[in-house]
């Protein structure tokens, strides 16, 4: 290890050998009762110069806690040096294992819990403990690969610019989750039985017009005060209201005080596969297989800066008729799974998309807690929301970060007036230091949206 250190090519490779060599030691660190707040403390009392002779022959006599410490300096001296803009990059960790090495910016989770340091540091001697500012994650984890997005052009300067301004002095960054009414989009017909793929073109366009109208005004309510992100359910968008949402952030007036969203999220209705040839594993056996279930983020002037694909099937159990017993069995949503899962350094952090299942369903929520993501947006279609506030609140907690859930209530497989705003399926929000935060119910005679300011 002490080797792979002292030959490492830049100071990411270097974190990367120390993480990664540590963390296949993580029993043997906590069995040897190393106290985190000592360690923490002399991090901050000898500031970390570079990796000389002198730290290599400590690493070679002191191999663990020479390794802990050292990791602990590098982070302070790193946070000090770029004054915490969140970045992530690919590295050769231990052996040469690829990794991605992300520098963390958890300004939201600060502000709303409190404190610099993460709070793993009071619970158990984690890496985290060490270097909470800093994460080290595989490139491939359970076949779902970690990417890094970085977006470029005019649209991309004009949402940082929204959103660095949302970070300032005060905070006044606010998060809308916008349910949409009763405008979701579901893939059950009026009779209560599945379609063949889930869908049916035309009870969705028949309504299409009443649903442009709302995503519409979820743009011009999020529009209304402080800069915002602006997140929309699961499959709530047809082209045409993806286009109609488009073309308002597009001709939004620009004033002052009244800005487009810096971010507009929002689970884009079941579109045709064009990616070319299906891996085995990924192949449905009824025609939504040829299909995914995607995520697209617009900046404020209506392009496209990434998506997200849905990395997880979701069931629906059809609703027999009254007295008899139901004529289709439970029903996947046969889709082409994504196998990627994306993170992209902003303003505000490290920023990750999740698609309601994703968010608890086993393989995913492992590659979002290996992902160091400081702010997690899910959009979601579900008739309650219990395991999705579960999983969140963990998951803010091991990653110390935010989470953002916007959920669209179903019974029995309709959209319905009022579930969206129910207790169990309304949407939330969770940070690290708290409990999750349901808010109260919309009460109020306007288009709806649960507000979150910083």
């Amino acid at each position: 290890m002490a080797n792979q250190v002292q030959q490492a090519a830049n100071l990411t490779d270097a974190v990367a050998i120390l993480w990664t060599w540590l963390e296949k030691r993580l029993g043997e660190f906590g069995s040897l009762g190393l106290n985190i707040p000592e360690l923490c403390d002399v991090a901050r009392k000898r500031p970390f110069v570079s990796i000389n002779a002198v730290e290599v022959k400590r690493l070679r006599e002191e191999p663990l806690v020479g390794a802990a410490e050292l990791l602990a300096r590098v982070a302070r001296h790193l946070r000090s040096y770029n004054g915490g803009v969140a970045t992530a990059s690919r590295a050769r960790g231990f052996n040469r294992a690829q990794v991605i090495v992300v520098w963390k910016r958890p300004d939201l989770a600060k502000r709303v819990g409190g404190g610099d340091e993460a709070p793993a540091a009071m619970e158990h001697p984690s890496l985290e403990a060490l270097a909470p500012c800093l994460a080290v994650s595989p490139v491939k984890l359970n076949r779902i690969l970690l990417e890094i997005a970085r977006p470029t052009g005019i649209e991309w300067t004009a949402s940082s610019l929204l959103l660095e301004a949302g970070m300032g002095e005060p905070p006044t960054l606010s998060v809308h989750l916008d349910p949409l009414e009763h405008h979701g989009l579901t893939g059950w017909t009026q009779e209560g039985r599945p379609p063949v793929g889930w869908f049916d073109e035309a009870k969705i366009n028949e309504a299409d017009e009443a649903r442009c109208v709302s995503a519409v005004k979820a743009a011009v309510a999020a529009a209304s005060g402080p800069p915002a992100i602006l997140v929309m359910p699961e499959l709530a968008a047809t082209p045409a209201v993806h286009d109609a949402l488009r073309d308002a952030l597009r001709n939004a007036p620009k004033k002052r005080d009244k800005q487009p969203p810096a971010l507009s999220v929002i689970g884009l209705y079941h579109i045709s596969y064009s990616g070319g040839v299906v891996a085995p594993e990924l192949r449905g056996t009824i025609a939504e297989a040829g299909h995914v279930n995607e995520a697209v983020v617009l900046g404020p002037r209506g392009g496209e800066l990434w998506r997200h694909r849905k990395l997880s099937k979701a069931y629906a159990k059809a609703k027999p008729a009254k007295g008899k017993k139901p004529s289709v069995p439970a029903v996947p949503e046969d889709t082409v799974l994504g196998t990627s899962l994306t993170i992209v350094p902003t303003p505000v952090g490290l920023m990750a998309i999740a698609i309601c299942l994703d968010s608890f369903q086993k393989r995913s929520r492992e590659r979002l807690e290996r992902s160091g993501a400081d702010v997690v947006l899910v959009p979601s279609l579900s008739p309650s929301v219990e395991r999705h506030r579960t999983s969140l609140r963990q998951l803010a907690q091991s990653l110390w970060g935010a989470t953002f859930v916007v959920n669209r209530g179903l019974l029995d497989g309709h959209p319905t007036q009022d579930l969206w705003n129910s207790k169990g399926a309304r949407s939330f929000w969770a940070f690290q230091r708290c409990k999750v935060k349901v808010p109260a119910s919309w009460k109020a005679p306007d288009h709806p949206s649960f507000v979150f300011r910083a």
